[in-house]
């Protein structure tokens, strides 16, 4: 592994970190994706639900490890260039170190975006106190966690061409071309796991209602 040498250093291996298991993420959404209920024979559904079950449940576990990831190399980055920069006023809050920072470097971006996935998921992931935020387990989507890392990915490229440490223009297409992502969600439509195995335990029930004497 390459030396870490900075907080850039920390934050850049945290992140792509995240990408790798968004990527994960993705692996078992297109094999689910793939599947086609219509060419299910109605016996098999019995043992492809379990399997759709046990996939979601892979695909949270990557959902989460990404989200946590990522926040983290927010973090880091944010607390680096804190300490190189002391002419930046400091903040108790996450997102108020962030909006701190970027008004002090007079960068133009909007981070109440990020700011919401960070309290929407990632408290929610980390601190699940409240039956709001079990629910967040439950209903985490590919799609919710790739739009949140995205417009995060936003921030850190500005701020970071704020203190010299410019990214390609194109940063966000060549990192999911690195990691095998697709560049954008539009136009792709990802099977919700649940509402598939609603519709095979439905065809599986059909099956038994035939064989019922």
């Amino acid at each position: 592994m390459t030396a870490i040498n900075n907080g850039f250093d920390v934050a850049n291996l945290l992140m792509h970190s995240a990408f790798d298991e968004l990527t994960a993420a993705n692996t078992f959404c297109e094999e689910i994706n793939d599947l086609n209920i219509e060419n299910i024979e109605e016996p098999d559904c019995f043992f492809v639900s379990p399997r759709i079950e046990g996939m979601d449940t892979s695909i949270k576990k990557h959902l989460i490890k990404a989200t946590v990831l990522f926040q983290s190399g927010m973090e880091s980055i944010i607390h680096w260039i804190q300490s190189q920069d002391p002419t930046i006023k400091s903040g108790r809050a996450f997102a108020q170190k962030w909006e701190n920072a970027l008004a002090s470097k007079n960068v133009d971006f909007d981070f109440s975006g990020y700011k919401s996935f960070y309290e929407n998921y990632r408290i929610h992931l980390v601190h699940p106190d409240k039956d709001e935020r079990f629910e967040t387990f439950n209903n985490l989507t590919f799609s919710d966690v790739y739009y949140g890392i995205n417009i995060g990915w936003q921030a850190y490229v500005a701020m970071l061409e704020a203190i010299g440490l410019k990214h390609d223009d194109n940063s966000w297409q060549i990192m999911c071309r690195a990691h095998t992502l697709p560049k954008t969600l539009k136009g792709l439509n990802y099977v919700v796991p649940n509402e598939l195995i609603v519709l095979l335990n439905k065809k599986y029930r059909k099956y038994l209602d035939k064989i019922s004497p």
